[in-house]
């Protein structure tokens, strides 16, 4: 019996199916790791934010001291953000004595916290963070060690 030759090369439908279902299933995996990786850098951000937002609230305070309501809003602040008071989806706002983030809407359906800082009267700052998802509350208590108590 003859044997024919054949020059072809390449894959076989198996194969390629094998690496299309080893790719899936490494997505599959790396996906929600670096959504969460995404995430604590965000949140990251906001807290740094925040920390240079109080330490500009102080010392307006402390600049307005002799008048009888030592306040300050973002606007009178020595600081300032490339996109105004938003900053990668993050909403920043001050009133007397305050300062929140936001993440898009602020809503129960978002999945990041809502991070406050309130100024105490012995100048020291007092720092929480509200989770409505559990996304959100992982990224809570990820904030313990800086000092955030979680709501």
């Amino acid at each position: 019996m003859k044997r024919i030759q054949s020059n072809r090369s390449g894959f076989t439908l198996v194969e390629l199916l094998v690496v299309v279902l080893i790719i899936g299933i490494l997505a599959a995996v790396a996906l929600p790791q670096y959504r969460q990786t995404v995430m604590r850098a965000r949140l990251a951000e906001a807290v740094s934010n925040i920390g240079a937002l109080e330490r500009s609230y102080l010392a307006c305070v402390s600049a307005k001291r002799h008048q009888s309501t030592a306040s300050c809003d973002l606007n009178e602040l020595d600081i300032s953000f490339p996109s105004g008071w938003k900053s990668q989806g993050w909403n920043y706002s001050a009133s007397y004595r305050s300062i929140s983030a936001t993440h898009g809407e602020g809503t129960s359906a978002d999945t990041f916290p809502i991070l406050h800082s309130n100024l105490l009267s012995n100048g020291s700052w007092q720092r929480t963070c509200q989770a409505y998802t559990t996304e959100a509350m992982q990224l809570c208590k990820s904030l313990a060690s800086a000092g955030y108590t979680i709501m």
